[in-house]
């Protein structure tokens, strides 16, 4: 269900482009709740939400200019950014990965995520 959900996240908020600033927990909720509905899997709104809330305040503490970093087999490093840690590559570009960049962004900077 998780892993799920995080498809879901990726897909719905990847690529729109966020201030780095922190946010509060109920208004993040209340945003996604309006983004998300009826898209839920089976969850009610709120449930789904709480779920995603947790998780983005146990990851991040809802600093959307988070950066964490993991190092993969080959000697790659994932690169995690933003509020909901969107992978480098996969949504944005950075210094170290360049497509897909599905959303065309950077990873950092004005224009990035």
């Amino acid at each position: 269900m998780e892993g799920k959900m995080r498809v879901l996240l990726v897909l719905l908020l990847s690529c729109g482009l966020v201030d780095s600033q922190p946010v509060n927990k109920c208004h993040l909720q209340e945003l996604m709740i309006q983004a998300t509905k009826g898209k839920s899997n089976g969850l009610s709104d709120r449930t789904f939400m709480a779920k995603i809330t947790c998780a983005v305040e146990t990851v991040t503490r809802f600093n959307t200019s988070a950066v964490n970093q993991m190092t993969r087999t080959g000697n790659r490093v994932w690169k995690f950014y933003g509020i909901f840690q969107l992978t480098n590559g996969l949504t944005c570009s950075d210094d170290t990965a360049k497509l897909p960049n599905i959303c065309g962004a950077n990873c950092t900077g004005e224009s990035g995520l």
